[in-house]
């Protein structure tokens, strides 16, 4: 591989697996138990801007299929305790794109944000967590309103999901084929290896990682311009989560910003930020 440390986990190559319509639907099929005729509609890093004023966001992969239903899929490498929040509100930015000024309510699309982590987002040790609306008082009463999210944890330890789905899960965890490896991570690995020999996407990659160096000499300047340290430390701590957050390796991070192990991990104990 020409690149260390690029996992299938990394978002960038996760969004570029999922151009493969196949290997897309199998993926949401095997992740809600559902059979899906066709997806009509999918665009990975698709940003939606809600107006003008309002916070717009970058989604990883981005879905419709043929019934109207649409599927928000994020690979998150880094828990930096806001993925709850940050669900509602991907939920809420699709639910405005989807209804046109001067729609009715029940045009509204039935949605769901899947988010895939390499860590385990509520401590319980569930390999797949799946939260909809129901109502406190009356038990089995649902909402209804056509929303879910669902949050799979690559480290679970109880196994609430298909063998094929925890197999893929654990192949992105250590992408490495098996004789006994099931349908969805060899069709996984098989969108990886040819990824990986697509010449204009590893340019791609190696343009992202220049931007980051650029950033960080940046800030560098900034801080020496403005005659102390913070400037630069306040810029390059914001480099590295930033790195964080888009699926970059330990290694990836210390290669191309040129910082030591110890700042690195200081960085990370100080965000809490957990990979």
């Amino acid at each position: 591989m020409i690149y260390e440390g690029i996992l299938p986990q990394h978002d960038y190559v996760f969004g570029k697996i999922m151009e493969d319509k196949e290997t897309c639907k199998r993926f949401i099929e095997q992740t809600l138990d559902i059979k899906i005729r066709d997806l009509v509609y999918l665009e990975k890093q698709k940003t939606l801007d809600p107006a003008i004023d309002v916070k717009g966001i970058r989604l990883d992969v981005y879905v419709e299929d043929d019934q109207n239903t649409v599927y928000n899929i994020e690979i998150q490498s880094a828990n930096r305790g806001s993925l709850p929040k940050r669900s509602r509100y991907y939920q809420s930015v699709m639910d405005v794109e989807s209804l046109n000024r001067g729609s009715v309510y029940q045009e509204l699309q039935k949605s769901f944000v899947i988010f895939v982590c390499s860590f385990d987002p509520f401590g319980k040790k569930y390999m797949k967590y799946t939260f909809d609306n129901r109502c406190q008082e009356v038990s089995n009463l649902s909402f209804e309103d056509g929303t879910t999210k669902i949050f799979l944890n690559t480290k679970g330890k109880i196994y609430n999901v298909s063998k094929e789905l925890q197999d893929a899960l654990r192949y992105l965890e250590k992408p490495i084929i098996k004789e006994d490896s099931l349908q969805l991570s060899k069709m996984i690995e098989a969108q990886f290896r040819k990824a990986m020999s697509d010449q204009k996407w590893r340019q791609d990659v190696k343009a992202m990682e220049i931007r980051y160096q650029e950033l960080l000499q940046e800030g560098r300047i900034e801080g020496r311009a403005e005659g102390r340290t913070e400037g630069r430390n306040d810029r390059e701590m914001e480099i590295v989560l930033g790195m964080i957050e888009e699926g970059a390796s330990d290694e990836m991070i210390l290669k191309y910003l040129k910082i030591s192990k110890e700042r690195l991990e200081q960085i990370k104990k100080n965000q809490k930020v957990h990979v």
